[in-house]
């Protein structure tokens, strides 16, 4: 009698973690459908708003952009003071102001 109650007691154990795996089976694909569904739903929401390219156009994508662009336009004016003419530069002056 003890074995028949025992025998029952492992098939009802399990049962009861095959349920039990069910239900986790069960949760992990209702949670992956609903993450599915949030995806798609704000990929057309994100594809829906047109991108105004015009606007954006001109703008600098970051303030480390518009710092080198600042360094950039620094350093060609430094360069313009700075700048020593050479024999080339002086003879084609000299020649200009012989021509009549």
């Amino acid at each position: 009698m003890s074995l028949i109650l025992l025998c029952r007691l492992n098939v009802q154990n399990a049962m009861e973690r095959n349920n039990r795996n069910r239900l986790l089976l069960g949760l992990l694909l209702g949670a992956l459908m609903l993450s599915t569904a949030l995806n798609f739903f704000f990929l057309k929401q994100q594809t829906a708003q047109p991108l105004n390219y015009e606007l954006e156009a001109g703008l600098p994508a970051s303030m480390t952009e518009m710092a080198l662009l600042r360094a950039r336009a620094e350093l060609a004016e430094c360069q313009r003071q700075h700048v020593k003419p050479d024999s080339l530069t002086i003879a084609a002056q000299v020649q200009d102001d012989e021509q009549p």
